[in-house]
């Protein structure tokens, strides 16, 4: 169990664009006692008259973290213009994190992001080399530019495979194609797009290899009161809903309704 959730004030260390048309940004907050595990997740306030924004951290520890975000929006245009020592109002943490109870130390496993969900699997390749477990990181993008992370999670991972759909970083390619070039692994960890992860879930569920996937879905309120955020899953071969945000954000991708 992570740290129980709260709200606190936190202030913006710093807010910089991480490529040239400032499509993305990387921002790092001051909020003491987080207390994230891997997968979980926050709520930020960007302004006082729009709901709050989920996203995951890229790294946390005892005095803050930093994230990695896309500006795809009016909120996300909002935060990009907020700089060093403004105060924000986070609640945090959020959701169930990735469950490594099964795994052994000398495992070996595969962690797969795409986007900006790519940067939330640096504090899950972290802690799964602090228990000795062998990790084979495959980034997706559609081209260079979208590439996110991808020298953290080499420096993080043993082995890490980088494709583009149009070949211009890495492979030419997807994770699709990567992944059918890896013989087994004790468990996927995925996060990234909605088709990539139905895609990973449904080649891993014909391999037989566990595999968990973190959703990326617009939440309203981000701890299950307003359902806005729920899911289809398939439980005992009945559907039924899930929230995100609370029941997730990682699901075991076998049990997604895909269709």
């Amino acid at each position: 169990m992570g740290a129980q959730k709260k709200e606190r004030t936190g202030k913006i260390i710093s807010n910089r664009p991480l490529d040239r048309n400032e499509n993305f940004w990387a921002m790092k907050i001051a909020a003491p006692e987080s207390g994230f595990l891997p997968g979980q997740f926050f709520m930020i306030a960007v302004s006082e008259h729009s709901l709050r924004r989920a996203f995951a951290p890229s790294e946390f520890d005892g005095d803050g973290f930093a994230f990695i975000y896309g500006v795809v929006g009016e909120g996300t245009q909002t935060l990009s213009r907020l700089t060093a020592d403004t105060p924000v109002s986070v609640i945090a943490p959020l959701g169930n994190g990735y469950d490594l109870s099964a795994l052994t130390p000398d495992a070996a496993v595969i962690l797969i992001g795409g986007g900006t969900g790519a940067p939330s699997l640096m504090p899950l390749a972290a802690a799964l080399r602090r228990r000795q477990i062998k990790t084979h990181s495959l980034l997706g993008a559609r081209d260079a530019t979208r590439l996110l992370a991808a020298e953290e999670l080499r420096a993080a991972s043993d082995v890490l495979t980088v494709v583009t759909d149009d070949g211009s970083a890495g492979e030419r390619g997807n994770v699709l194609t990567a992944l059918n070039r890896i013989a087994a692994a004790a468990a996927i960890f995925a996060c990234g797009p909605r088709p990539m992860l139905q895609a990973v879930s449904v080649w891993a569920a014909a391999k037989k290899i566990p595999c968990q996937v973190s959703l990326e879905e617009r939440m309203a309120c981000g701890f299950g009161a307003c359902m806005g955020c729920a899911v289809a899953v398939n439980v005992n071969g009945e559907k039924k809903y899930r929230r995100v945000c609370a029941d997730g954000p990682v699901f075991n991708g076998a049990e997604i309704a895909w269709e």
